[in-house]
């Protein structure tokens, strides 16, 4: 039987390698969507630590001035939650786009790789059936030289 040789060999490896880079590109847009998140997480406990310490001023007396710094700094921490949303917005865009790179490269690399299956398939069937044609001329030229044979 003739070892089965596919010609796209190298073109499936080339797939193989763009779907792994695509695939360590779509798990760092993960990260660093998750990493966004949890400073967002992070924002929002310090607005309420913010808060909570503001509310438990108010229960005494405080001045003025010290209100106004309050709201600054609440409304600093608000911007910097709203600031963070925004890079959490483009970071899942970012991780879309890396997701649909990932899958076209997937696709590619899949559907390859059946290919040089079903060629294999055919590769086998064809050997298997030269073999029997083969094993078929010697047995029908035994039988013509060897009158006895039947």
């Amino acid at each position: 039987m003739k070892r089965f040789q596919f010609r796209l060999a190298s073109i499936l490896t080339l797939r193989l390698k763009e779907q792994n880079e695509a695939e360590a590109k779509y798990s760092a847009a993960i990260q660093v969507r998750r990493k966004i998140e949890e400073q967002i997480n992070e924002a929002q406990r310090q607005y309420e630590r913010i808060n909570g310490f503001i509310l438990q001023s108010r229960e005494g007396m405080f001045s003025a001035a010290d209100q106004a710094q309050y709201a600054t700094a609440l409304e600093q921490q608000k911007q910097h939650i709203n600031e963070l949303q925004d890079l959490r917005i483009r970071a899942q865009n970012q991780e879309i786009a890396a997701q649909e790179v990932y899958i076209e490269a997937r696709k590619k690399h899949e559907l390859l790789d059946s290919l040089r299956e079903r060629k294999r398939m055919e590769h086998a069937a064809e050997q298997l059936l030269q073999e029997q044609m083969e094993s078929d001329d010697l047995y029908n030229a035994r039988r013509k030289f060897n009158p006895l044979m039947k």
